[in-house]
């Protein structure tokens, strides 16, 4: 399959706007279509954001990225925040985020930009290790902070929630039905499971190097 990479123009609002539509969804945002359309349509018209498109040889549109330009301080320069990237379901997997990022690595290159700055979801897993191939690292910083903030006494109630729920939906996408005892029993080794791995995560450079400590773990529990 040929990824064809293009920069996007007022024309193309409509075929970008739909993904980005498809892109607010995937972080829980209502569709409207219409908004989407017409947020990208504005960036583009008023030079506000530069967006790359992929499109494959059937001109499907397959995913985008947006950059904001910004300035950084300390870096005494331009910098890149890469705010958006997504790519259709169908087409995951294929290299199409990859060809994306390097576009974006192009272009931050032309204009002489001091670095690129993205987030992304903690649950994106799918996305951190693309970028992290990518050379670039995470703010262990920003988990430290978080889980620190979650181990204040005043916080054991929360986490104790947000742990549970975690593991919980876990076993439900598992297709656990138990309703005996087996049922707090598997919730508890998971939860010991999912924090290890967290906690790995956090003092890991690589979510590949964590991918491989689930399943060591995994592999114990499937013992016991």
């Amino acid at each position: 399959m040929d990824i064809i990479i293009k920069r996007a123009s007022e024309k193309d609002s409509q075929n970008v706007g739909r993904l980005f539509d498809l892109y607010r969804q995937f972080y829980s945002y209502e569709s409207n279509i219409n908004l989407s359309i017409d947020y990208i349509n504005e960036r583009i018209q008023k030079s506000e954001s530069v967006i790359f498109f992929a499109r494959n040889d059937e001109n499907q549109t397959m995913g985008f990225v947006q950059l904001y330009e910004t300035f950084g301080s300390l870096d005494l320069g331009k910098i890149i925040v890469l705010y958006d990237l997504y790519v259709v379901e169908q087409f995951r997997k294929k290299g199409v985020g990859r060809k994306l990022m390097l576009e974006s690595h192009k272009y931050a290159k032309s204009i002489n930009a001091k670095r690129i700055q993205l987030s992304t979801a903690t649950d994106n897993f799918a996305g951190q290790s693309l970028y992290e191939s990518l050379g670039y690292i995470k703010d262990k910083d920003f988990y430290k902070r978080t889980y620190f903030f979650l181990l204040l006494p005043n916080n054991y109630k929360l986490l104790a929630i947000n742990l549970y729920k975690s593991v919980d939906l876990m076993w439900h996408i598992a297709g656990d039905l138990s309703t005996d005892f087996n049922f707090y029993t598997k919730r508890m080794i998971l939860a010991g499971v999912y924090s290890s791995t967290v906690l790995h995560y956090i003092n890991n450079n690589s979510i590949l190097e964590t991918e491989k400590k689930l399943d060591e773990n995994l592999i114990k529990i499937s013992k016991i």
